[in-house]
């Protein structure tokens, strides 16, 4: 749908929402296309659209952790957490997804 209007922010957050799905039924690679793809479109879209773009870092930083490679996930992590116009809610779940690397 987000393709077909050419509204990024639904296509965005469809990539996002399928990344979720992939993880939660332990797709990690497939999880990963998503939110790469998610990148891409934000880092189109420019510096407006960091919330976006942190969503898509929380993503990849969960696909790290679900791969064990704690230091990429960290990675991640940070950066979404560097994000500017993240609401609240959605940082303390980037801090929650950090605390699960120890």
């Amino acid at each position: 749908m987000g393709r077909r209007s050419g509204d990024h922010t639904i296509l965005v957050g469809s990539l996002c929402t399928l990344g979720q799905v992939e993880i939660a039924l332990g797709h990690a690679s497939e999880a990963k296309r998503y939110y790469t793809e998610a990148i891409g479109v934000v880092t189109d879209l420019g510096a407006s659209h960091s919330s976006f773009r942190a969503t898509a870092w929380l993503g990849l930083g969960r696909v790290a952790l679900a791969e064990q490679d704690f230091i990429l996930a960290r990675a991640f992590l940070n950066q979404a957490l560097g994000a500017k116009g993240v609401p609240a809610w959605k940082r303390t779940e980037m801090n929650l997804t950090l605390a699960q690397i120890g």
